[in-house]
């Protein structure tokens, strides 16, 4: 009977560990995240949009340009102090605009990359608690990971995830 009672204390113990073991198990996984952040749909539209918008300040700036060479063209012949000041005028005018624009691109770009990793951050993070992933590590050209199996690598997953979330589809 003692016997029956101690191993069935150990069955127990044994049973106890092995639920311990699992619980206590972390689930790690990776993404590649240059490629989630390249392949984000909210990112590919901002660009877009982006993109048509800085064609339209260019052919500004090219008008501006054209009537700048015409402006240097007239005053090669003649000697005029009202050109000469007209001219001057438009080209600080031009460079004044063309560096405003280079400025409104550049805080533009680093808003949109801004609401780009908001947006993946809150939803990487619902994918991981959906998946029950404890540890979702970011692989990029740093080196923040070194080396992890490919079974361990989520960025499909997680691509479309984010993706169909974006969309409404999820």
């Amino acid at each position: 009977m003692k016997s029956y009672i101690w191993g069935l204390g150990l069955l127990v113990l044994l049973i106890a560990s092995v639920l311990y073991y699992q619980q206590s198990k972390t689930k790690i996984r990776y993404v590649n995240f240059i490629e989630l952040y390249d392949s984000f749909n909210m990112k590919k539209e901002l660009e877009e949009g982006f993109k048509k918008a800085q064609s339209v300040q260019v052919a500004k700036m090219d008008s501006l340009k054209a009537e700048l060479s015409v402006l240097s063209q007239n005053l090669q012949g003649a000697h005029e102090r009202s050109d000469e000041e007209v001219f001057e005028k438009k080209r600080q005018l031009y460079f004044y605009q063309q560096k405003s624009i280079e400025q409104e691109q550049e805080e533009q770009m680093l808003q949109y990359k801004d609401q780009i990793i908001k947006r993946l951050k809150l939803y990487v993070s619902d994918y991981s608690k959906e998946e029950g992933i404890d540890v979702l590590l970011g692989q990029d050209e740093g080196f923040s990971t070194l080396y992890a199996k490919e079974s361990l690598n989520v960025t499909q997953d997680l691509l479309k995830y984010v993706n169909e979330k974006y969309k409404g589809t999820r």
